[in-house]
Protein backbone atom coordinates (compact mmCIF):
# COMPACT_ATOMS: atom_id res chain seq x y z
CA UNK A 1 0.00 0.00 0.00
CA UNK A 2 3.33 1.98 0.97
CA UNK A 3 4.66 1.68 -3.04
CA UNK A 4 1.13 2.46 -4.40
CA UNK A 5 0.33 6.03 -2.45
CA UNK A 6 4.03 7.02 -3.05
CA UNK A 7 3.54 6.14 -6.74
CA UNK A 8 1.02 9.22 -6.49
CA UNK A 9 3.87 11.72 -5.96
CA UNK A 10 6.03 10.35 -8.49
CA UNK A 11 7.39 12.91 -11.08
CA UNK A 12 9.02 11.94 -13.53
CA UNK A 13 12.56 13.25 -14.30
CA UNK A 14 12.20 13.99 -18.19
CA UNK A 15 9.53 16.69 -17.30
CA UNK A 16 12.03 18.46 -14.57
CA UNK A 17 15.10 19.17 -16.48
CA UNK A 18 13.63 21.44 -19.33
CA UNK A 19 12.26 24.02 -17.49
CA UNK A 20 14.72 27.23 -17.28
CA UNK A 21 13.48 29.77 -14.91
CA UNK A 22 13.38 28.89 -11.47
CA UNK A 23 12.09 30.99 -8.11
CA UNK A 24 14.76 32.28 -6.22
CA UNK A 25 15.30 31.46 -2.26
CA UNK A 26 15.84 34.77 -1.56
CA UNK A 27 15.54 34.49 2.68
CA UNK A 28 15.80 38.17 3.06
CA UNK A 29 12.79 39.05 0.82
CA UNK A 30 11.24 35.92 2.21
CA UNK A 31 11.30 37.14 5.55
CA UNK A 32 10.01 40.45 4.80
CA UNK A 33 7.02 39.00 3.03
CA UNK A 34 6.04 36.39 6.20
CA UNK A 35 6.75 39.63 8.64
CA UNK A 36 4.23 41.96 7.22
CA UNK A 37 0.86 41.73 8.21
CA UNK A 38 -0.24 43.20 5.35
CA UNK A 39 1.35 40.75 3.13
CA UNK A 40 -0.47 37.88 1.44
CA UNK A 41 1.92 35.67 2.86
CA UNK A 42 1.74 36.55 6.56
CA UNK A 43 3.25 33.55 8.05
CA UNK A 44 0.87 33.30 10.79
CA UNK A 45 -2.11 33.87 9.35
CA UNK A 46 -0.68 31.12 6.29
CA UNK A 47 0.06 28.64 9.03
CA UNK A 48 -3.51 28.24 10.34
CA UNK A 49 -4.97 27.73 7.01
CA UNK A 50 -2.37 25.15 6.38
CA UNK A 51 -3.36 23.85 10.02
CA UNK A 52 -7.21 23.91 9.27
CA UNK A 53 -6.57 21.52 6.11
CA UNK A 54 -7.33 24.32 3.87
CA UNK A 55 -6.90 22.74 0.10
CA UNK A 56 -7.23 26.31 -1.58
CA UNK A 57 -3.19 27.24 -0.96
CA UNK A 58 -1.54 27.87 -3.64
CA UNK A 59 2.23 26.71 -4.82
CA UNK A 60 3.36 30.03 -3.99
CA UNK A 61 1.63 29.73 -0.50
CA UNK A 62 3.64 26.29 -0.02
CA UNK A 63 6.65 28.15 -1.37
CA UNK A 64 6.38 30.67 1.71
CA UNK A 65 4.97 28.47 4.71
CA UNK A 66 7.86 25.61 3.51
CA UNK A 67 11.04 27.78 3.25
CA UNK A 68 9.64 30.47 6.13
CA UNK A 69 9.74 27.76 8.63
CA UNK A 70 13.32 27.57 8.90
CA UNK A 71 13.24 31.71 9.98
CA UNK A 72 11.03 30.50 12.67
CA UNK A 73 12.12 30.87 16.19
CA UNK A 74 12.96 27.86 17.50
CA UNK A 75 13.71 26.22 14.23
CA UNK A 76 16.72 23.45 14.30
CA UNK A 77 17.46 21.60 11.06
CA UNK A 78 18.95 19.02 13.41
CA UNK A 79 15.20 18.32 14.92
CA UNK A 80 14.58 14.72 13.84
CA UNK A 81 11.58 12.19 14.56
CA UNK A 82 13.22 9.30 16.87
CA UNK A 83 9.97 7.62 17.90
CA UNK A 84 11.27 3.82 17.19
CA UNK A 85 8.32 2.41 17.97
CA UNK A 86 6.71 4.06 15.36
CA UNK A 87 9.11 3.26 12.77
CA UNK A 88 8.86 -0.48 13.59
CA UNK A 89 4.85 -0.43 13.24
CA UNK A 90 5.47 1.11 9.41
CA UNK A 91 7.74 -1.34 9.08
CA UNK A 92 5.46 -4.03 9.55
CA UNK A 93 3.27 -5.51 6.27
CA UNK A 94 0.04 -5.46 7.83
CA UNK A 95 -0.02 -3.55 11.06
CA UNK A 96 -3.57 -3.93 13.29
CA UNK A 97 -5.31 -0.55 13.59
CA UNK A 98 -4.71 -0.23 16.92
CA UNK A 99 -0.61 0.33 16.51
CA UNK A 100 -1.80 2.81 13.82
CA UNK A 101 -3.55 4.63 15.65
CA UNK A 102 -0.55 4.75 18.37
CA UNK A 103 1.72 5.60 15.25
CA UNK A 104 -1.06 8.12 13.93
CA UNK A 105 -0.70 9.86 17.69
CA UNK A 106 2.91 10.09 17.51
CA UNK A 107 3.13 11.39 14.03
CA UNK A 108 0.83 14.04 14.58
CA UNK A 109 2.37 15.18 17.72
CA UNK A 110 5.86 15.55 16.03
CA UNK A 111 4.32 17.24 12.90
CA UNK A 112 2.49 20.04 15.33
CA UNK A 113 6.16 21.11 15.97
CA UNK A 114 7.46 20.56 12.47
CA UNK A 115 5.04 20.59 9.96
CA UNK A 116 7.30 20.15 6.86
CA UNK A 117 9.30 17.53 7.44
CA UNK A 118 8.39 15.91 4.72
CA UNK A 119 9.03 11.74 5.41
CA UNK A 120 6.97 12.15 8.54
CA UNK A 121 4.28 13.97 6.86
CA UNK A 122 3.88 10.89 4.10
CA UNK A 123 4.03 8.46 6.84
CA UNK A 124 1.18 10.40 8.17
CA UNK A 125 -0.68 10.05 4.79
CA UNK A 126 0.27 6.51 4.45
CA UNK A 127 -1.58 5.69 8.57
CA UNK A 128 -4.79 7.75 7.13
CA UNK A 129 -4.95 5.77 4.18
CA UNK A 130 -4.93 2.24 6.45
CA UNK A 131 -6.98 3.59 8.96
CA UNK A 132 -9.61 4.48 5.83
CA UNK A 133 -9.77 7.91 7.07
CA UNK A 134 -10.75 9.22 3.53
CA UNK A 135 -11.18 13.16 4.24
CA UNK A 136 -7.69 13.22 6.22
CA UNK A 137 -5.85 11.18 3.67
CA UNK A 138 -7.05 13.73 1.16
CA UNK A 139 -6.08 16.90 2.96
CA UNK A 140 -2.93 15.08 3.65
CA UNK A 141 -2.70 14.23 -0.23
CA UNK A 142 -2.89 18.20 -1.28
CA UNK A 143 -0.77 19.36 1.49
CA UNK A 144 2.02 16.98 0.20
CA UNK A 145 1.70 17.46 -3.12
CA UNK A 146 1.77 21.39 -2.87
CA UNK A 147 4.58 21.02 -0.85
CA UNK A 148 6.83 18.60 -3.52
CA UNK A 149 5.55 21.32 -6.21
CA UNK A 150 6.94 24.26 -4.13
CA UNK A 151 10.64 22.83 -3.90
CA UNK A 152 10.97 21.98 -7.26
CA UNK A 153 10.47 24.89 -8.53
CA UNK A 154 13.39 26.18 -6.91
CA UNK A 155 15.93 23.93 -9.13
CA UNK A 156 16.70 20.89 -11.51
CA UNK A 157 19.25 20.07 -8.88
CA UNK A 158 22.04 19.00 -12.22
CA UNK A 159 24.15 21.50 -10.97
CA UNK A 160 25.10 24.16 -7.99
CA UNK A 161 23.41 27.36 -9.34
CA UNK A 162 20.26 24.76 -10.21
CA UNK A 163 20.20 23.11 -6.87
CA UNK A 164 17.29 21.61 -5.32
CA UNK A 165 16.01 24.12 -2.29
CA UNK A 166 15.34 21.58 0.92
CA UNK A 167 15.03 22.74 4.55
CA UNK A 168 16.74 19.94 6.01
CA UNK A 169 19.28 16.65 5.05
CA UNK A 170 16.48 14.15 5.06
CA UNK A 171 13.85 16.10 2.52
CA UNK A 172 17.26 15.50 0.19
CA UNK A 173 16.63 12.13 -0.12
CA UNK A 174 12.96 12.04 0.00
CA UNK A 175 12.43 13.94 -3.21
CA UNK A 176 15.58 11.70 -4.51
CA UNK A 177 12.83 9.09 -4.58
CA UNK A 178 10.06 11.14 -6.12
CA UNK A 179 11.37 12.17 -8.94
CA UNK A 180 12.37 8.32 -9.36
CA UNK A 181 16.15 8.17 -8.49
CA UNK A 182 17.89 5.68 -6.29
CA UNK A 183 20.50 6.80 -4.11
CA UNK A 184 23.98 5.30 -5.29
CA UNK A 185 25.52 5.74 -1.85
CA UNK A 186 27.93 8.35 -2.18
CA UNK A 187 27.11 11.97 -0.23
CA UNK A 188 29.31 15.14 -1.09
CA UNK A 189 29.09 18.40 0.34
CA UNK A 190 30.15 21.13 -2.22
CA UNK A 191 28.96 24.23 -0.32
CA UNK A 192 26.23 25.11 0.23
CA UNK A 193 25.15 22.09 -1.34
CA UNK A 194 24.71 18.13 -0.78
CA UNK A 195 25.75 16.12 -3.80
CA UNK A 196 24.04 13.22 -3.54
CA UNK A 197 24.87 10.01 -6.45
CA UNK A 198 22.29 8.28 -8.07
CA UNK A 199 22.08 4.17 -9.31
CA UNK A 200 22.20 4.64 -13.49
CA UNK A 201 19.37 5.51 -14.96
CA UNK A 202 18.07 6.27 -18.27
CA UNK A 203 17.90 9.95 -18.36
CA UNK A 204 22.01 9.79 -17.79
CA UNK A 205 22.35 11.63 -14.52
CA UNK A 206 24.95 10.82 -11.93
CA UNK A 207 23.46 12.57 -9.05
CA UNK A 208 22.10 15.75 -8.51
CA UNK A 209 22.78 18.94 -5.78
CA UNK A 210 20.55 20.16 -2.75
CA UNK A 211 21.30 23.19 -1.62
CA UNK A 212 21.01 22.88 2.02
CA UNK A 213 22.01 26.74 3.34
CA UNK A 214 19.42 26.74 5.86
CA UNK A 215 21.43 23.22 7.74
CA UNK A 216 24.43 25.52 7.89
CA UNK A 217 22.60 28.49 9.23
CA UNK A 218 20.89 26.41 11.89
CA UNK A 219 24.44 24.75 12.85
CA UNK A 220 25.86 27.96 13.04
CA UNK A 221 23.56 28.72 15.43
CA UNK A 222 23.59 25.82 17.68
CA UNK A 223 27.55 25.59 17.96
CA UNK A 224 28.16 29.22 17.58
CA UNK A 225 30.67 31.06 15.27
CA UNK A 226 30.51 30.70 11.12
CA UNK A 227 30.74 27.27 9.51
CA UNK A 228 32.80 28.20 6.17
CA UNK A 229 33.11 26.13 3.05
CA UNK A 230 35.74 23.93 2.87
CA UNK A 231 37.63 26.83 -0.12
CA UNK A 232 36.77 29.63 2.57
CA UNK A 233 37.64 27.79 5.33
CA UNK A 234 41.28 26.77 3.12
CA UNK A 235 42.00 30.27 2.99
CA UNK A 236 41.62 31.56 6.40
CA UNK A 237 44.29 28.48 7.58
CA UNK A 238 46.37 30.00 4.65
CA UNK A 239 46.23 33.67 6.00
CA UNK A 240 46.67 32.39 9.44
CA UNK A 241 49.93 30.46 8.87
CA UNK A 242 51.59 33.36 7.05
CA UNK A 243 50.60 35.45 10.35
CA UNK A 244 52.49 33.30 12.06
CA UNK A 245 55.30 32.91 9.49
CA UNK A 246 55.77 36.92 9.81
CA UNK A 247 55.35 36.69 13.68
CA UNK A 248 58.44 33.56 13.94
Amino acid sequence: MKAIIFSLFFLPAVGLFGQNDYLLVDYEQLDQAISDSNSMYYYPRLLELFKSGDTTLTTMDYFHLYYGATLQEGWSSMNRFEDEETRRIMREEEPDPEALAQAEKALEAYLAEAPFDLEERYQLLVVSDLLEKKDKFEVLMIQLQGLIAAIMETGDGLTVETAIHVNKVPDEYFILNIIGFEYGGEQTLVYPCDYLSVEKNEYEVEGLYFNVQQHFKSLEEMFGGSLDSPKKAAGKERKKKKKEMKKN
